[in-house]
């Protein structure tokens, strides 16, 4: 570490190379350009003990023995300075159709006690809510003894982590606002994972969201005042121009991403009619996983995205090749 440099701890749900989505990506391009202002340890339930950055201290939870750690003497003092309920809850982190509960969570627990176990194995099924718990209790006894200037934390995984450390060392929190329970599940959500979101988020010290729409939808549908927080537009990464083989002779149009509501796939579907009007050759190539059973678009419709698509819009479907999932090195 660099002495004359500001550190941060930095709280994540996912890394590179091990990732599920876009989060881990946008964590790691944004460590990586801060790194050359400051010292960072980033805490993740699971990592590669191979995989290192400059100026970055990676910290995976799976590559610690959980069970070695204990609270800190002074856990026991702070309680939540609000009251949470937790459910079992079958979760994927970005579509949470939350429920209602009503066992009392996030109590006070006497010192020396140990941590539980926690099953990296599965971080995205099963107990979702245990699990972001779990990561609080374990990140908050790593930070224990931790240096560290400012608390960073991503989205409402890592919320509660972020809010007993900052209970435990009085150090100033900064919540980075990637997307929204209200963006996921709509706007009339108002479950556990929106109670989380919007009690996190008053009781961070500066919010980062990543643009000003969802700005805007904290201002809107959390009531927080828009002079607690700073937009951080996500970067881009310089990439080097490069050719492929072309799979296709025509003209070619290529989304990339899961295909829901809020990536604009609806959008590009009104759009596709428009753009062969003027180029009747043209292909689409849709490349993404199709979350129409996670975002309510299934549900309201009985139909997949593709689905969808071929009923509405039957005329061009010969002009549109869905591709389903890919990775990275099919991309390139």
């Amino acid at each position: 570490m660099r002495n004359n440099l500001p550190k941060i701890l930095m709280l994540g749900w996912e890394f590179p190379p091990i990732i599920n989505g876009g989060l881990g990506v946008a964590c790691h391009d944004l460590s990586s350009a801060m790194s050359e202002l400051a010292d960072i340890t980033m805490v993740v339930p699971k990592s590669s003990p191979d995989f290192k950055m400059k100026n970055m201290n990676l910290v995976g939870i799976n590559n610690i023995d959980v069970e070695s750690l204990e609270f800190p003497s002074n856990y026991h003092r702070p309680k939540l300075p609000f009251e949470m309920h937790s459910v079992p809850a079958d979760l994927n982190p970005y579509y949470s159709e939350s429920k209602a509960g009503s066992d009392k969570t996030g109590g006070m627990f006497g010192s020396k006690q140990k941590l539980d176990s926690f099953n990296i194995e599965s971080l995205y099924g099963g107990d979702v809510i245990k699990k972001v718990f779990q990561y609080a209790d374990i990140t908050a006894s790593i930070a224990s003894k931790l240096e560290f200037d400012v608390i960073h934390a991503h989205d409402w995984m890592t919320m509660l982590a972020g809010i007993k450390i900052k209970q435990l060392t009085g150090k100033p929190l900064v919540m980075h606002i990637h997307s929204l329970e209200v963006d996921r599940s709509g706007v009339d959500s108002k479950g556990w994972v929106y109670d989380l979101e919007k009690k996190g988020m008053e009781y961070a010290d500066l919010l980062m969201p990543v643009s000003n729409f969802t700005a805007d939808n904290i201002h809107q549908y959390y009531g927080i005042k828009r002079n607690k927080m700073s937009v951080i537009h996500n970067g881009s990464v310089v990439v080097e121009p490069f050719k492929s083989k072309r799979a296709f002779k025509e003209k070619t149009v290529l989304f990339v991403g899961r295909l829901e509501k809020r990536k604009g796939i609806l959008d590009l579907f009104e759009a596709i009619p428009l753009v062969l009007q003027r180029v009747p050759a043209a292909r689409f190539v849709i490349a993404g996983a199709d979350n129409s059973r996670n975002d309510g678009f299934f549900a309201r419709t009985n139909q997949t995205y593709a689905d969808y698509f071929a009923k509405n819009y039957a005329r061009w479907v010969e002009h549109v090749t869905f591709t389903g999932e890919v990775n990275d090195a099919r991309l390139g």
